[in-house]
């Protein structure tokens, strides 16, 4: 329920964002996804009531939409000409190391200090505020005919978040469910989550400074392949007597570089597509594509499994939609 509330609100907010940043420009609005996200994290403490955990939830959810679409955003507006594949690899190490370093570090201090603790440094980005508004008029229009969503954009940003919303369903996929398909080795869960993890926060940053001497449209192809081919080694380690971890972390470094690689690429081709004045409608299709991407990973191998596949399987098959992809990529890279 938690999960869904803050998907749901993120997703909706998403799509507000031009507009809010069109009229407010990117430092309030990214002041407010801050307070959003980070104030209300310490309620989770006060209560065990789903519906109440569900509405906090849903407010941090509006605070994360308008971080993820501003975030990305940034990159288009800030990038010095000709350097916008290193900076989308800045961003995508800005965004992966925390999560690097608080998805295991989360669990094992609410397992093994308390669960109010990781509520209350969840209020972190609060911190944040000052250095957002920095950025205080940085993307207002003040042109009144000027429209901040761009419906032309949008349709040009779908072919490349298509592509993403297949690999981000695969990567959901694999990072809800390694935990519990290895819920009797802990260590070999955690281990196969960093290295997953590590693998796209370097990739992200390696493939930015190859697409800015290359393009980001030929570079696609190879990367699909990658998520798809790790993915299948995941679920061959998963479905190993006892889960072979030689498998499933070989697996995860495989599929984490591609999953990575894909993320920076596709929001490049996006903002290539759409044009300098198109980037926040761009910005918000990609971010949109990648949470419905990730939510629909995990309710589809969660269904799948539950059906009579298993999870090996249900883990296996993500890999179908990531290499039905390859027709859109090639029609991506002829332009």
């Amino acid at each position: 329920a938690t999960t869904t509330a803050t998907l749901a609100a993120t997703v909706a907010t998403q799509f507000a964002v031009p507009a809010l940043v069109a009229r407010a420009g990117v430092g309030p609005a990214l002041a407010a996804g801050l307070l959003a996200l980070g104030a209300p994290a310490p309620l989770y403490a006060l209560t065990a009531d789903p519906l109440a955990l569900a509405a906090v939830s849903a407010v941090r959810g509006v605070g994360f939409g308008l971080l993820t679409v501003i975030g990305s955003l940034l990159v288009a507006l800030l990038a010095p000409q000709g350097a916008y594949g290193r900076t989308a690899g800045l961003y995508g190490v800005a965004v992966a190391v925390p999560n690097l370093l608080a998805v295991p570090g989360a669990v094992y201090l609410a397992e093994n200090v308390s669960f109010a603790l990781v509520f209350w440094l969840g209020a972190l980005p609060v911190l944040g505020v000052p250095a957002a508004l920095r950025y205080r008029t940085l993307g207002r229009r003040t042109d009144a005919t000027a429209r901040a969503w761009q419906p032309a954009t949008a349709r040009a940003s779908l072919s490349p978040t298509a592509v993403l919303v297949a690999v981000t369903l695969a990567g959901g996929g694999v990072l809800t469910f390694l935990p519990i398909a290895l819920t009797g080795d802990g260590t070999l869960a955690a281990a196969g989550l960093f290295v997953l993890g590590a693998a796209a926060a370097a990739s992200r940053w390696w493939i930015g400074g190859v697409a800015d001497r290359r393009g980001p449209a030929g570079l696609l192809a190879p990367t699909v392949v990658l998520t798809a081919a790790g993915t299948l080694v995941v679920a061959a380690g998963l479905a190993t007597s006892g889960a072979a971890g030689a498998l499933v972390l070989a697996g995860c470094a495989v599929a984490g570089t591609g999953y990575g690689a894909v993320q920076n690429l596709t929001l490049l081709v996006a903002f290539s597509r759409s044009g300098p004045s198109g980037s926040a409608t761009a910005s918000t299709v990609w971010n949109a594509g990648f949470d419905a991407g990730t939510a629909l990973g995990a309710g589809a191998v969660g269904a799948v499994a539950s059906a009579g596949a298993g999870l090996p399987g249900a883990v296996a098959l993500t890999a179908v939609p990531v290499l039905g992809v390859l027709p859109l990529v090639a029609r991506l890279r002829a332009g």
